[in-house]
């Protein structure tokens, strides 16, 4: 009973000692953790068993090994849970082609998972269940003697053709473990590197629009989509609601210099462009609005606004619909605004 005591002491100075030396790697820390905490119940499933030898306490066998049937069933848990996940990334995530050839016998690991797993759970419960029944002498003799030699042969049989399949999807178990190394290794470098300058964003392309769209402008933040149709009766009806000056059309009035219809122009060309708030950026209120948010059609704001709210949000800086496209209006004399360059978001 001292000599297995003092196996497990040791084992557990063992991996405490392999613990502290590779303590800066994560992946392999988190992997001494889990063989840490099966350590500790190793040593408690042999402190029981070497108290239920000296008849410390009068529980059964299969009691006395609760710590072994609670180990098996969370470790199946665990590796049922693992296979979930690599089904999951065998099925959606593209796996990579070798040799020109994509690799199209994703359910080939799916079965030596299932393989594994009954290996590593089947197995060890029917042999724990005849060393109970061993001990508490359930069964004769030789029913017991059959059955361990039935557990070994098995045991024998499943290592081989477990080493067989694992040969022949190796290949594929290569390419799975290279791409979650990968993964491990890139989440590990990365808090890592700091100060290492960050890649700037790439610029907003904006292209030409060969279809003309045109707009107007309902407020200093609305604008209408129209058509070419509603476009030519606008302009017609403002053509046709200009006023005529009776002293321009007069012959012997030729002096422009007192016509009252220039001088109502030259006024209104001299009333500052501050002081119209629609022609200010809505967010910043310094440059040109020039940027229609689609669909809401919602604008009054410039191009540099525009690109900073692609870069956060992706939505309206007003109702917080997602943004599609924006468009860049060419400010013409007039209410008709088209068009020019359109960006995808």
């Amino acid at each position: 009973m001292q000599m297995v005591v003092i196996i497990g002491l040791f084992l557990y100075q063992v991996l405490q000692q392999d613990q502290s030396k590779r303590k800066h790697y994560i992946v392999q820390y988190n992997s001494i953790k889990i063989a840490h905490s099966y350590g500790i119940l190793y040593i408690l499933q042999l402190l029981l068993l070497s108290l239920k030898w000296n008849s410390f306490f009068q529980y059964s066998y299969y009691q006395t090994f609760i710590i072994a049937w609670t180990a098996l069933g969370v470790n199946t848990f665990l590796i049922v849970l693992l296979l979930i996940t690599l089904v999951e990334n065998c099925f959606i995530k593209d796996i990579p082609e070798m040799d020109g050839t994509t690799l199209l016998n994703q359910g080939s690991i799916i079965l030596w998972l299932i393989y594994y797993i009954f290996g590593l759970t089947v197995i060890p419960f029917f042999l724990l269940k005849e060393i109970c029944q061993f001990y508490e002498k359930d069964t004769i003799q030789i029913n017991i003697k059959i059955a361990g030699i039935a557990i070994l042969i098995s045991l024998i049989l499943y290592m081989i053709s477990f080493l067989f399949f694992t040969n022949k999807v190796r290949k594929q178990l290569i390419i799975v473990l290279q791409l979650e190394g990968r993964q491990t290794h890139a989440e590990i470098r990365s808090p890592k590197s700091p100060k290492s300058p960050e890649p700037e964003s790439p610029k907003a392309k904006w292209s030409k629009l060969q279809i003309p769209i045109l707009f107007i402008r309902v407020s200093a933040s609305f604008y209408k989509l129209i058509t070419r149709k509603t476009a030519n009766e606008i302009n017609n009806r403002n053509i046709s609601s200009i006023p005529i000056c009776s002293d321009v059309l007069r012959p012997d009035s030729l002096n422009f210099r007192q016509s009252p219809c220039l001088t109502m122009i030259k006024q209104i060309k001299s009333i500052p462009r501050d002081q119209d708030s629609c022609d200010i950026c809505l967010i910043c209120f310094e440059n040109e609005p020039d940027i229609v948010l689609y669909p809401c059609n919602h604008g009054g704001i410039c191009t540099g606004c525009s690109e900073n709210l692609m870069k956060t949000t992706k939505q309206c800086f007003l109702c917080r619909t997602d943004i599609k496209y924006t468009f860049k209006i060419n400010q013409k004399v007039g209410e008709i605004l088209e068009v020019t360059d359109v960006q995808k978001v």
